[in-house]
């Protein structure tokens, strides 16, 4: 618009030059010009222009070129207050120059003025920058508003505007009201943003578009009108508005986030929306509407915890459904789909939709989680109960109805190709019959882990059962796989316990765990393809039963497959398996027969551990390269073994054979193998003859150790072996670089260049009699000879080197009847000796250092010991007993040194020249005493015999029967003293009861020797006679009296232990202790095998009782009436 106002001219002409000055200047072209009336008050700035006042207002008015004439309203001033009300339209009254009167030389002299008033028509109002304005009136001339505002500013009233423009009342803090009418056509950007008291605009009906963010972080808003429609709303438009009320129809086009959290919002009409973008309706918790929704993508989010909603319907125009699109509409109790064959769910798109019961979804894709009940930090319920997959659909990807755990029954369409990774993982009550229709090609990791159906019919198109597929179905019984699945993945059937059945023809390849803890099932049929069967796969399926035939194709049989099975009667190993796994047949007590394969190369860890009742001779085949930790061990009837064609073998690792103890003949260790680790052949008790191989470097310890080694009779070892020997076919393995004999047999002849006697080298063996340690042997090791209870002589000479024996060297050796001349020993270990009963005398040499504690401890016939060192060794506590007062023979002037060290002997000799050593044939008969010790100053020495009971003294070894005997010494003395028995004597019997009020015995007393006495056990009422201590059930009980006795009746209730107490009695060891329980109150016997007695409680105080046995070794044990029971303690 063009102006054609003159004020601007006329003020500056007369300000500026003055009035003459300024008429100098005009002519008639200044005619028609006009001006402000003088008596018009004026006001305005550099951006307002020259306004004319009008109460509290000012305008601004403008001609148009068109011939209109029109204005524009401001506040009068910054300071103007209260309610500005805009008029329509103002009158201007302009003086007009009409005439022009000029002096002879042509100025102006004068002006002639004419008044012409204007009519202006208000069109724009800009009310800003008036901070106590409260209230502002539009006139319905003005159609749009642009700045509006101010810091009181409560009420606008604009009944005739069609645009809002950007930002129009943006950051005003008190506007609460705004009046609109149904003109409103536009309302834009930011318009009403940051007016957080705003709470109504009133007037409204209908508007064709909400610019985005209008109503940005205005949180009191509450209405814009009752119902509104409105075609287009904007990004953010009402974002957060959560007090908002007003219902919106008409809606076509909705930008992301229009209107998020706006929680107050009660229905929405969006049947003809062509666009919801992303979380167009996010959070509208009170959304109550029915959607039918036809717009061809629904942004994710979109309604996301619109919690009320109560149904959907998608039209079959709309292609996509966003991610979480309906995420937690946990009120939705209907969704339905139009036939639509593009349609594709997004992710998480109704997970939380909790109420849906029945759903039948169609499209192309159902994305991942589309219904899961699992968010990233939620858990949700799902109700659904009845599924079916269109038709349509082609994929259902990872996790969508991911433990929708109510879901009854699932209809899988016939164009599915894939389902993905947990799909259906934890649908707990689908129901009977799950059937994958053949156009499923796909199905992945996990994707129905944990249903519940009973029975299974899977597409035959399938190739592949990715790992943990159907892993947990708890109630699947039968598995049958089709021909064309060729792999069964990780764990795909584990954890279905009520799988009786699995059937396959053409499976390649089972994975690790595959049929893991199905324990209910009882056959398998493995098929004619079988290859690889993985670690585990039958793990902990412990009732499978029969015979199973394993396929020729077999080449793997990986770890755990058949642990435990003990119904598992026989195996079938094909010709062409490599590999058997880590306790593969561990605890399969049920096989009885075993060939192993002509081309196996691997048997794993405890592969066959604990196979009890296999009795084959097992032979090793040439391929066989590796034999695992435990691989057999204690499969206790194996007869024999045959390794002596595994060429390829280079290590037996420990415990291999572990208490085989049924194997029998010779075992030859291959020429190929390096290392025999520890204890691989440890109690293989059978074992006759032992050959070791041409390269064997390391023998593990204990690797040959067995109890008793009486079966072993002959070791050899080959001659192209550089690393040990057995020369002189001495039978023993001796490490030829030290000469150390590193194992022996009962059949060993120590070849004379032996230095060493290795550790455990004849323990327990079977030896009888004498056996020689040559003057070479310079150390004997620990247990070297421990538990040789019937070897009598080991033949030392009093030339020997022997330096150092080591802890339990020669305990419980029993019978050993040596004087021991231990004239070069420096060192004796902890219980070298303990045990050897009969040991008469022992000489110790002069460089002797150290007896640890309990050396000689229970050599009950030691009878003299000779230290011939000047000073005494430390000697460790318990070395000797010293209570049965045995003289110990020391240098002169050695006693306090000695009395020093062993503070507890009582009888220390110092000897001169000559020495007296004075022996008892047999201790338990009589003991001899030096009653009047000789010393460094005389040689005289009195010496007696005392006999024990029942026996008397006869004569001394040298002839003489005096006693005491009294002698002069004159030379080095050796005597023995011997007894008889009295001719005269009596016995006494004594006879007890366990238990006087359960019964008496009567015939004890006292009896000439070799007389006949009779005792009789009589039970009182209600009791019963078991058995006499020695296990005798004899009564009358008649005997010859030889000694003083005491026999023990034991009485109980009738039913006692014997018919209904021994099956709960359990007993058990644990280290070196034998446990007895739930046999509280019932006589106790525990025997070495020898038959000794070594424990006799009459009744056992507890139920939990414990005894402590002081070796290692074979026990028999009696409880009450019961049968006797063997232990051994390793």
């Amino acid at each position: 618009m063009k102006t054609k106002s003159i004020f601007i001219m006329t003020i500056l002409l007369f300000a500026c030059m003055g009035r003459a000055a300024a008429q100098g200047y005009m002519d008639d072209s200044w005619i028609g010009m006009r001006y402000y009336n003088d008596g018009e008050e004026l006001a305005g700035d550099y951006y307002t222009g020259t306004c004319v006042v009008r109460g509290n207002a000012m305008f601004h008015p403008i001609d148009c070129e068109d011939g209109t004439h029109i204005a524009i309203g401001y506040p009068k001033s910054k300071d103007v207050s209260g309610h500005i009300s805009f008029p329509r339209n103002i009158n201007i009254t302009w003086k007009v120059i009409e005439k022009l009167i000029y002096t002879p030389s042509g100025a102006v002299e004068d002006i002639i003025w004419t008044y012409e008033t204007i009519n202006y028509t208000v069109t724009q109002v800009h009310c800003t920058g008036c901070p106590e304005v409260t209230g502002v009136t539009i006139p319905n001339t003005v159609e749009s508003l642009r700045a509006i505002g101010g810091a009181k500013l409560q009420t606008v009233n604009a009944p005739s505007v069609k645009y809002i423009e950007r930002e129009t009342f943006r950051h005003n803090p008190e506007l609460k009201t705004v009046t609109l009418n149904d003109a409103i056509e536009y309302i834009g950007e930011q318009a009403f943003a940051f007016c957080p008291k705003l709470k109504n605009i009133e007037g409204v009906t209908s508007v064709d578009s909400i610019a985005k963010q209008a109503f940005l972080l205005s949180p009191s808003l509450e209405t814009i009108g009752g119902t509104l429609k409105v075609r287009r709303v904007g990004r953010e438009a009402f974002k957060d508005c959560a007090k908002l009320r007003t219902v919106f129809t008409g809606l076509k086009h909705i930008e992301e986030s229009a209107f998020a959290g706006c929680a107050s919002i009660p229905a929405v009409n969006v049947s003809k929306a062509e666009y919801i973008e992303n979380a167009a309706f996010a959070r509208c918790s009170s959304l109550k509407s029915d959607l039918f929704i036809i717009a061809e993508d629904i942004g994710d989010y979109a309604f996301s915890r619109c919690s009320a909603i109560p149904s959907v319907h998608i039209n079959n125009t709309v292609k996509n459904i966003g991610a979480k699109a309906f995420l937690e509409c946990g009120d939705m109790e209907e969704l339905t789909f139009s036939e639509n064959d593009e349609l594709e769910i997004g992710v998480a798109a109704f997970m939380g939709c909790c109420r849906l019961r029945d759903v039948t979804v169609r499209g192309k894709i159902i994305g991942e989680e589309a219904f899961s009940t699992v968010g990233f930090d939620t858990l949700y319920v799902s109700f659904l109960q009845n599924l079916t997959i269109d038709n349509s659909v082609k994929t259902i990807k990872d996790k969508a109805f991911y433990k929708c755990r109510f879901i009854r029954t699932i209809n899988i369409g016939n164009s599915v190709d894939t389902i993905g990774f947990a799909a259906f993982e934890g649908t707990y009550s689908v129901k009977d019959t799950l059937t994958i229709p053949p156009s499923v090609k796909h199905i992945r990791f996990a994707a129905f882990s944990d249903c519940g159906m009973k029975y299974l019919e899977l597409s035959p198109s399938l190739e592949i059962i990715e790992g943990s597929t159907f892993y947990g179905c708890l109630n699947l019984k039968k598995v049958e796989i089709p021909k064309n699945i060729k792999i069964i993945g990780s764990w795909a059937f584990a954890g279905c316990p009520r799988v009786a059945q699995v059937t396959m023809t053409a499976v390649d390849s089972i994975g690790d765990g595959a049929f893991r803890e199905c324990i209910d099932m009882t056959s398998l049929a493995l098929g004619d393809s079988l290859r690889i069967l993985g670690n585990s796969a039958f793990e902990g399926c412990t009732n499978i039963e029969g015979h199973i035939k394993f396929p020729k194709t077999l080449e793997v049989i990986g770890s755990k497959n058949f642990m435990g099975c003990r119904e598992i009667t026989g195996i079938d190993l094909p010709d062409g398996l490599k590999v058997i796994g880590w306790s593969a047949f561990e605890g399969c007590t049920g096989l009885t027969r075993l060939t192993l394969p002509p081309r196996l190369e691997y048997i794993g860890i405890s592969a066959f551990y604990g196979c009890s009742n296999i009795k084959d001779n097992l032979v090793f085949p040439a391929t066989l390269k590796h034999i695992g930790y435990k691989a057999f061990k204690n499969c206790i009837q194996v007869q024999s073994i045959d390794l002596g064609g595994a060429t390829s073998l280079e290590t037996i690792e420990s415990k291999t054979f572990y208490h085989c103890k049924g194997i029998k003949g010779k075992v030859r260790i291959p020429d190929a193998v390096t290392t025999v680790e520890k204890e691989a052949f440890y109690c293989c008790d059978s074992i006759e003859s032992l050959h070791i191989g041409a390269s064997l470097q390391e023998i593990g310890e204990d690797a040959f150790l067995t109890f008793p080694w009486r079966n072993l009779t002959a070791i050899t070892v080959s001659s192209r072996n550089p690393n040990y020997d057995s020369r002189d076919n001495c039978n023993a393995i001796i490490e030829t670089a030290t000469n150390k004999l590193y194992k022996g047999c009962m059949n060993t002849v120590i070849p004379e260049s032996v230095t060493t006697i290795g550790k455990d080298a004849f323990i327990s063996c079977g030896m009888y009699g004498t056996f020689n340690i040559p003057d070479a042997v310079t150390s004997i090791e620990d247990y070297a000879f421990f538990g040789c209870r019937t070897l009598d002589h080991i033949k030392l000479s009093e030339d020997n080197n022997l330096a150092s024996i080591g802890m339990w060297a020669f305990r419980d050796c029993e019978d050993l009847k040596d004087v021991l001349y231990l004239n070069s020993i420096d060192f004796i270990g902890f219980g070298a000796f303990q045990g050897c009963s009969k040991i008469p005398g022992i000489f110790f040499g002069s460089i002797l250092r150290k007896i640890e504690a309990q050396a000689f401890l229970a050599c009950y016939n030691l009878q003299h010991v000779t230290f011939w060192a000047p000073a005494p060794p430390y000697v460790g506590k318990g070395a000797f007993h010293y209570e049965f007062n045995i003289p110990m023979f020391i240098r002169c002037g050695s006693t306090a040194a000695f009395e020093e060290e062993m503070p507890e002997q009582k009888l220390f000799i110092e000897e001169g020249y000559y020495s007296l050593r004075a022996v008892s044939e047999d201790v338990e008969i009589g003991r001899v005493f030096i009653t009047a010790p000789y010393s460094c100053e005389t040689n005289e020495v009195t010496v007696a015999a005392v006999a024990e009971d029942g026996y008397k003294f006869a004569f001394w070894s040298d002839g003489c029967v005096l006693n005491p005997y009294t002698m002069t010494l004159t030379d080095d003395v050796s005597l023995v003293a011997y007894f008889t028995e009295h001719s005269e004597l009596k016995y006494t019997v004594t006879a007890e009861s366990n238990d006087s009020t359960k019964g008496t015995v009567t015939g004890g007393g006292s009896y000439i020797a070799n007389t006949t006495a009779t005792l009789t056990a009589e039970p009182a009422e209600g009791y019963q006679f078991l058995q006499w201590q020695d296990g005798s059930t004899e009564n009358p009980l008649v005997f010859v009296v030889t000694s003083d006795t005491t026999f023990t009746a034991t009485f109980d209730l009738f039913d006692g232990i014997a018919e209904n107490h021994a099956a709960e009695v359990k007993i058990s060891t644990v280290d070196n202790n034998i446990v007895i329980e739930n046999a509280g109150g019932y006589s106790l016997s525990i025997y070495e095998i020898t038959g000794q007695l070594l424990v006799a409680e009459e009744a056992i105080a507890t139920n939990s009782f414990t005894v402590r046995m002081r070796r290692s070794g074979i026990y028999f044990i009696k409880i009450g009436n019961n049968k006797v029971q063997k232990v051994i303690i390793k």
